[in-house]
C-alpha cells in the first residue's frame, strides 16, 4: 500500500501484487486512486476527478514469460458508475531476430473524451544483422477506418555512430490528404 502527496496536493492509494513467479513466468497486478485534498484551479487542468475529488480506478496487469512473450491489460474504471471507460490490450513478442508488438486501446465516450477512440498501433523489427535492423509500425482507427499512420525505417547502429533512413505517411482525422515524409538521421555516439 502506498500513499503520496505532490505539490497538487492530489493523495493517492494504490495497491499491487508484484512479482509472483512461477515455472510459466512472472505476473503482477497494480490497482489505484486518487483523492484530491485541494480543489483549487490549477495552471493545468487535472482530468478524471469527480466532483468528490475522487479519480477513477485504475489497474493493470502484466504477464511476462521467461523467454520470449508478454502481455499486459489496462484499464480505468469510472468511479461513479463502475463503466470500464478505457481499455488497452498489448502483446508482444521478442524471439531472435524477430519483434512484434501489437497494442489495442478503446476510450469510450464520457464527460472526459468527447469521441469514442479505438484504435491498434503495430510495429515489427527485424534484426538483420549485428549492426542493420528494419522497422515497421503502423496505427490505424477503427472508427473511422483510417490507417492514420505508417513508417517503414532502416537503422545502422556502429560502435561511434548510428545511421537511419525512414519514410512516415501521416494521415490524422482532420486531413482530407495524407502528409509523406522522409528522412536521413546520423548521430554520433560516446562523444
Amino acid at each position: 500500500i502506498r500513499s503520496t502527496r505532490s505539490i497538487t496536493d492530489i493523495s493517492s492509494i494504490a495497491f499491487k501484487i508484484s512479482s509472483l513467479f512461477n515455472k510459466y513466468g512472472e505476473f503482477s497486478l497494480g490497482l489505484g486512486q486518487s483523492y484530491r485534498i485541494n480543489n483549487q484551479d490549477q495552471d493545468v487542468l487535472i482530468k478524471g476527478y469527480n466532483y468528490r475529488n475522487l479519480s477513477n480506478i485504475v489497474g493493470k496487469a502484466i504477464y511476462k514469460d521467461k523467454s520470449s512473450f508478454f502481455a499486459s491489460y489496462s484499464f480505468q474504471l469510472n468511479q461513479v458508475n463502475y463503466v470500464n471507460d478505457v481499455n488497452e490490450v498489448s502483446i508482444g513478442f521478442d524471439y531472435k531476430k524477430i519483434k512484434l508488438v501489437g497494442n489495442y486501446i478503446l476510450m469510450r465516450r464520457n464527460f472526459q473524451n468527447e469521441n469514442k477512440r479505438e484504435q491498434i498501433n503495430l510495429l515489427s523489427s527485424l534484426k538483420i544483422s549485428n549492426k542493420w535492423i528494419g522497422n515497421f509500425s503502423a496505427t490505424k482507427n477503427f472508427i473511422s477506418g483510417k490507417v492514420i499512420s505508417k513508417k517503414i525505417e532502416l537503422i545502422r547502429n556502429g560502435c561511434c555512430t548510428d545511421f537511419s533512413i525512414y519514410a512516415i505517411e501521416n494521415n490524422p482525422e482532420n486531413f482530407n490528404k495524407a502528409e509523406r515524409s522522409y528522412g536521413v538521421n546520423f548521430s554520433f555516439k560516446n562523444l
